[in-house]
């Protein structure tokens, strides 16, 4: 027995026990075809089947199910956790700049022939501008990194379910199991 076959069986033989239980609630009698209840089959052509009830009021309200199927969806996957990366950088303390030293005399010791000691100035003190380089300190930091995450496409499947179709069914009170919320 194919799924398609399984599936009419059991939606015939559940409707017609609805019907069956209806009009015997009602004492009615239950005759195919007179008016009082017809039932509708159709086998769409992805496999959906669709049950129609007309009970003999003027609309049709009936079920269509919607069998399982995938679907391709975007979802957001956490690829690296946030956390605290330390940072190592240099840092400018003081920029390079030029500087004005004096560089002072230098003086020579000299024993006379008197036996006295002269300081004899061998050459005299001067300015000298001098390149005081760039000083830098090492700093290191901790920043935060938050979550990184991916797009991913993932096959997800949707299970079967049955869609009302036609009048007199309140489709903001249904639970997807046919069921209305209201009792």
């Amino acid at each position: 027995m194919t799924t398609r076959t399984g599936i009419i069986t059991a939606a015939f033989l559940g409707l017609s026990s609805l019907f069956a239980g209806n009009a015997m609630a009602e004492h009615k009698p239950l005759r195919a075809g007179s008016g009082d209840a017809r039932i509708r089959f159709d086998l769409g052509h992805r496999g959906g089947v669709s049950v129609s009830i007309n009970n003999g009021h003027r609309h049709e309200a009936g079920r269509r199910w919607i069998p399982e199927r995938y679907e391709e969806r975007h979802v957001q996957v956490l690829v690296e956790r946030g956390h605290y990366h330390e940072v190592h950088t240099q840092v400018l303390v003081h920029a390079g700049h030029y500087e004005t030293r004096f560089v002072p005399p230098i003086y020579k010791r000299i024993v006379m022939r008197d036996g006295c000691v002269e300081n004899v100035l061998v050459r005299a003190g001067y300015n000298e501008r001098v390149w005081c380089p760039p000083k830098y300190e090492a700093r290191c930091e901790k920043v935060w990194v938050p979550d990184r995450y991916e797009t991913v496409c993932q096959k997800v499947l949707v299970p079967g379910r049955w869609e009302y179709v036609g009048g007199g069914h309140d489709h903001d009170h249904d639970h997807g199991n046919g069921r209305s919320a209201r009792r």
